[in-house]
């Protein structure tokens, strides 16, 4: 395997000091990950700047190595190292960050799911925020929501819901002209859970009310009495510790080391000899 440039190698360790990792054992890993990387990209680009070919390659590369959770960790780092560069003027741009700023995501997660799925442009149209109250009865939605909030109401949660039900409506054009009962209950249909059954009712009814002011006929519809039961039978209640509790919880935590305790490094866990380290995935690669 070829070695790093002597710039290329600097770089990754002044970005590791920036993490003030604690366990050396993390920065031996990291520094692994990084640099392997940096000489797929350089053998990848042929002296042309990174292209989201090459960080897509890169991942189909890895997911023949690395489990998928792996892979998201890692191309998280790997994104937060581009943007380290970026910022320092080591790098013109950062293929991660354009594709979280186009497609309004701000974790590396999601872009890194659609650039290993089969059809990635697809993949990533799916990820593009819909219109805030963009579908056909967006506009009474936010018509109800400014009035609310004038009232003094901070409404935060119920415009909550109002926009999961509305980027639903979107992604349905043939619902449109349908009562208002055929469009919750599409919607209930087409999720699953006591809670998003729930909160469809509980649109209904919002709704309903709103479109009340100005025709009284508009009939209200109940919620389902024992839904609403069960959804607070779900819900987390709190608890109060008592001081012989909190008392054994302190002991218990007295008893683990400290991180900043130095540990002696292990020729079973990690490799001191060697630019790759056991368990970074690069080994056998």
């Amino acid at each position: 395997m070829k070695s790093l440039p002597i710039a290329d190698q600097e770089s990754i360790q002044r970005f590791i000091k920036t993490l003030r990792l604690h366990h050396p054992g993390s920065r031996v890993m990291y520094k692994c990950i990084l640099g392997g990387f940096q000489r797929f990209a350089v053998e990848q680009s042929a002296g042309k700047p990174l292209t989201t070919q090459i960080v897509r390659a890169w991942l189909e590369d890895r997911s023949q190595h690395w489990p998928l959770h792996m892979i998201y960790h890692r191309a998280r780092l790997v994104d937060r190292f581009l943007d380290w560069k970026k910022a320092g003027g080591l790098l013109s741009r950062n293929p991660l960050q354009e594709l979280r700023v186009e497609y309004g995501q701000r974790t590396t997660t999601p872009i890194t799911w659609a650039l290993l799925s089969p059809e990635p442009a697809a993949a990533l149209e799916q990820l593009r925020p819909k219109p805030l109250f963009g579908s056909f009865l967006g506009p009474r939605m936010r018509e109800h929501v400014t009035f609310m909030r004038s009232l003094g109401y901070r409404y935060e949660v119920y415009a909550g819901m109002l926009r999961h039900f509305d980027c639903f409506l979107q992604g349905r054009p043939d619902l449109v002209g349908k009562p208002l009962t055929v469009l919750t209950q599409e919607w209930q249909q087409a999720g699953s859970g006591v809670h998003h059954a729930f909160e469809s009712q509980q649109c209904r009814r919002i709704l309903a009310k709103a479109w009340r002011r100005a025709d009284p006929s508009v009939a209200l519809g109940p919620i389902d009495p024992h839904l609403a039961r069960r959804v607070r039978e779900l819900q987390r209640l709190p608890y109060i510790y008592t001081q012989s509790e909190v008392r054994e919880i302190l002991a218990v935590a007295r008893s683990f080391p400290s991180p900043l305790a130095r540990c002696d490094p292990s020729p079973s866990t990690r490799c001191w000899c060697s630019p790759i380290v056991p368990g970074c995935g690069y080994e056998n690669s």
